[in-house]
């Protein structure tokens, strides 16, 4: 098929899947993003097979194209019956990205919508996305979709319109209607709902057979699930609102042969495999302490070879020295119990302790003993050989910075190998959110295209405690850092990219500049719309002539997907630090030229990207690698660079990462300038003329026409170090002769 032109797909035929389900990326998720399989869709899949429908799922890298053309070259070789598409904030951006460019090629392709926002935002949703989807089903959805989708194939599409929980657009007038909610399968099967058996109503993803094959090839990690839900009422949790604040189980029958099921394929797919990775997605895996000990004793009795890792989380409050021997010898690798905060009265107002009816407990006796539970808990379980974390939120309804200050120094003091600093934000569904207006939160006007995290406009904590900064082991940390690495260094991991004519290569991040101010916030406006799906990163001069209300009207309305927003630091800046409209500004790395790196003095151990600007700033780049280079040998080594105490910005100038030629063509950055100009490197000519809008494709095609004309014009076919020249077609601050000479000298 042709891109942007529209097409249908056919009615049903035999062997087509009756609805292929999505799970569309965010950006903070650690890189590399992929549409995964979530497994609450997996769920819903199991129960359409049981029923008689064939489910399948997209399970593949990111679609970094913004006009998905993987996806829809997908579409139109397995002409799914319909999509299903699992809505979280963290993802909503790009899977309306993704569906709006769908609706545009297969307009007559019914898209379904489903997850937690809809429970809890379903008017707020169609509002902001009406058009690109078709239907939506909140709350429990296997015995909605398998109506909904039988009902889809019967002329007329009779009895949509009683579905329970269903929302759909009148074909008439066009309103949404909202049908209230059924009863789950849990409710309609009480007298199969037997004590720690209440879940197997629900069929297995796993024993069903549904989950493809290289999900157990590629995926490290596979999740489980043995509960649902928890009792607890915890101001801020989303997942205990979901399950209405109640607990229920599978069988150990079922989950022991889940396991079984999938150790037996992960080692089809690895026989050298010397562990096997289970992720437990229980929200409390020991909550019943009997259920546990009988759990991992049947989990020891198995005697798996090669051995069964579990991640796991818990309360501290709910283990003993005893059960945590056990969970280890049982295989538990790592587990992470959640702290929020070291304050006993922070614990009192979010309610982490649950109190018995008429118990007042005026001294926070119960909060200091759970604070004492998390240290004895971390502490047995180190020892053990146990991975040990806590997770922590701040931010959190009325904390002083003394005492968030408290809770870090407290995390410190547990010496854990990890921890998982939260910031706190007001979802939906919570009991906090039905009081945030009395604690001083305000919703945030989110941009539709600006995710970070949460893409729905969640209040953030009006506390300066949200400020804290996290230690060096928090994951907070690490996962920012992952996500600049490859946006930042260029193409420092080009060498593993597809060929540079490949509309593959679009799949990486992606770099938008703006370049200098001023800026024309129209012509902006329309460069991004090109870029509608993308997944990038936004740098903005740090003097912009754009004040706050023309930021704002300049990204409220565009289809951006996964993008974020960060002010780029001036040369003449005394701090170099990337800003952003993130939550963790202090974990942003430096951006600098070569001459202002602090040669005797580190930065903390904060990132440092170094920069070529100056003639000044190659004397000292080259200083900086003298005792690295290999003459001879191609420059400096992609190993050894890794190992350096600073990163390298556009490193494809000098050095061949990339392959013998200039990786400009992949199109994974763009520079916008004061003149409309549109560059894939700062100082690569102009693809445009006079503020002309190009689509990405466009741009590519005449870089490798600007390529080639630079390439005959040196006579780089002639050259003897044509192997292993980067081929630069803008080596500012050299002249081109300077360049030349410069990879002779380093290769010859």
């Amino acid at each position: 098929m042709q891109f942007g032109v529209k097409a249908t797909i056919a009615p049903k035929q035999k062997h087509q899947t009756d609805i292929l389900f999505f799970f569309s990326p965010y950006v903070g998720h650690p890189m590399p993003h992929r549409f995964d399989i979530n497994l609450g869709a997996a769920y819903l899949a199991a129960y359409l097979k049981q029923k008689g429908l064939t489910p399948g799922f997209y399970y593949g890298p990111y679609d970094n194209d913004p006009e998905f053309g993987q996806i829809m070259k997908h579409l139109a070789r397995t002409t799914p019956f319909s999509l299903g598409f699992t809505v979280y904030g963290s993802n909503l951006p790009e899977t309306a990205a993704l569906c709006r460019e769908i609706k545009h090629n297969y307009p007559n392709l019914p898209i379904i919508w489903g997850g937690p926002e809809l429970r809890f935002s379903p008017k707020e949703i169609l509002q902001n996305h009406a058009g690109i989807f078709d239907y939506a089903i909140s709350g429990e959805g296997e015995a909605p979709l398998t109506e909904l989708l039988k009902a889809l194939q019967k002329p007329g599409k009779q009895g949509i319109e009683k579905i329970p929980g269903l929302t759909f657009f009148a074909p008439s007038s066009g309103q949404a209607h909202f049908n209230p909610h059924g009863k789950t399968l849990w409710q309609q099967n009480r007298e199969q709902a037997k004590a720690g058996r209440s879940l197997d109503i629900y069929p297995s993803p796993y024993l069903s057979g549904i989950i493809p094959d290289n999900y157990f090839k590629e995926k490290p990690v596979v999740s489980i699930l043995t509960s649902r839900g928890c009792p607890f009422r915890c101001l801020y949790c989303q997942f205990s609102a979901q399950g209405d604040h109640k607990l229920k189980f599978h069988s150990l029958d079922r989950v022991l042969a889940e396991i079984k099921y999938i150790h037996s394929r992960v080692l089809e797919k690895h026989p050298r495999r010397k562990e096997i990775y289970i992720m437990v997605y229980d929200e409390a895996l020991t909550l019943s302490r009997k259920r546990s000990l009988e759990f991992f004793n049947r989990l020891l009795e198995q005697k798996f070879e090669p051995k069964v890792k579990l991640w796991v989380d818990t309360r501290a409050d709910r283990v003993d020295k005893k059960l945590l021997a056990l969970m280890q010898r049982a295989g538990a690798k790592k587990i992470n119990f959640g702290l929020e905060s070291a304050d006993p009265l922070v614990l009192r107002k979010i309610q982490k302790i649950s109190l018995d009816r008429g118990e007042t407990n005026p001294e926070l006796q119960k909060e200091k003993s759970f604070i004492q539970n998390v240290r004895k808990a971390v502490h047995w379980s180190k020892k053990m050989g146990m991975i040990t974390s806590v997770s922590i939120i701040t931010g959190l309804p009325g904390e002083s910075m003394e005492q968030a200050r408290r809770t870090v120094k407290f995390v410190q003091e547990l010496e854990v190998d990890l921890y998982y600093h939260n910031y706190l934000n007001v979802l939906k569904g919570t009991v906090l959110a039905q009081k945030a207006a009395g604690l001083g939160y305000e919703p945030e006007k989110t941009f539709k295209g600006y995710i970070g995290k949460y893409g729905l406009g969640y209040s953030k904590a009006p506390f300066a405690s949200r400020k804290i900064k996290p230690l060096k082991n928090a994951m907070a940390f690490r996962r920012d850092s992952r996500r600049f690495n490859p946006l930042l260094r260029g193409f420092f991991h080009a060498k593993r990219m597809a060929q540079l004519n490949d509309r593959q290569s679009l799949t990486f991040p992606f770099l938008v500049d703006v370049g200098q101010a001023p800026v024309n916030p129209r012509w902006l406006n329309r460069v991004f719309q090109e870029l509608a799906g993308l997944s990038f990163s936004i740098f903005w001069p740090q003097k912009s002539s754009l004040n706050s209300k023309e930021y704002e009207n300049l990204f409220h309305h565009l289809g951006l997907g996964n993008a974020a927003f960060y002010t780029r630091p001036n040369a003449s800046s005394p701090d170099p630090r990337l800003r952003g409209r993130e939550e963790m500004d202090h974990s942003t790395p430096y951006l600098m030229p070569c001459r202002k790196y602090p040669l005797k003095k580190q930065q903390n151990g904060r990132g440092i990207f170094l920069y070529l600007e100056e003639k000044q700033d190659l004397k000292v780049f080259e200083n900086l690698l003298t005792r690295h280079l290999e003459p001879g040998q191609g420059g400096l080594a992609p190993e050894k660079a890794q190992r350096l105490n600073f990163n390298i910005f556009e490193a494809c100038r000098m050095f061949a990462w990339a392959g013998p030629k200039c990786p400009a063509g992949a199109m994974t950055h763009l520079y916008t300038g004061p003149d409309r100009d549109l560059r894939p490197c700062k100082h690569f000519p102009a693809l445009n003329q006079k503020g002309k809008i190009m689509g990405l494709t466009d741009m590519q095609a005449k870089v490798f026409e600007i390529q080639e004309k630079t390439y005959q014009k040196r006579g780089c076919h002639k050259c003897p170090v044509i192997e292993k020249c980067p081929q630069c077609v803008a080596p500012h601050p050299l002249t081109e002769e300077e360049y030349c000479s410069l990879q002779k000298n380093m290769h010859l």
